[in-house]
């Protein structure tokens, strides 16, 4: 029995379900419902037909979660020289902040992710000695100078000399004296 608080259901019900409550013929205003629901189902259907539906919409909390669940499993990666794994879990914690929503916060998680991607392809060269890891720590740790919220000088001072220590790699390749 429907609750005082929602008497229109109970209407809404005897409508929709009239005929058995002594309608003979459908109210025009449910056919015409009816028609439209029909004529959007049809829609949609052919719309995806032979596809996948698109995925649902996270919240930007599971998108900050998966964000930072990705960037613990990159940091734990980094701390075992595991750097192209690490590199992995980082791009994918990219990936996962750029849903998130709050601009502030979203700022944040990338400004802390182009300093550790940098980092991380420094010492991803010193595993392979693919040069292309040097120039995208370049990019990336100019990205976290330029980032907001904006580093401190001790940050500033860090991110210059890993980008200093890029340089002076790919100039020891260029010469021939290095890797």
């Amino acid at each position: 029995m429907p609750s005082a608080s929602r008497p229109g259901r109970l209407v809404l019900l005897v409508v929709v379900l009239g005929g058995g409550v002594g309608c003979k013929t459908t109210p025009p205003l449910i056919t015409d419902i009816g028609n439209a629901v029909d004529r959007g189902a049809k829609k949609v259907v052919a719309a995806f037909d032979g596809r996948s539906l698109p995925p649902p919409q996270e919240s930007e909390e599971e998108a900050a979660t998966r964000a930072r669940d990705a960037y613990e499993a990159g940091k734990l990666a980094y701390q075992t020289a595991q750097y192209l794994e690490a590199l992995d879990r980082f791009h994918e914690s990219f990936a996962a902040a750029e849903e998130i929503e709050d601009p502030e916060l979203k700022a944040q998680v990338q400004s802390s992710l182009y300093y550790n991607l940098g980092s991380t392809h420094i010492r991803a060269y010193d595993l392979d000695g693919d040069r292309t890891h040097l120039a995208q720590a370049k990019v990336l740790l100019q990205s976290y100078l330029d980032s907001t919220p904006e580093p401190t000088e001790e940050e500033r001072a860090q991110a210059q000399n890993l980008m200093d220590e890029a340089d002076r790699k790919l100039a020891e390749t260029a010469d021939g004296s290095g890797a």
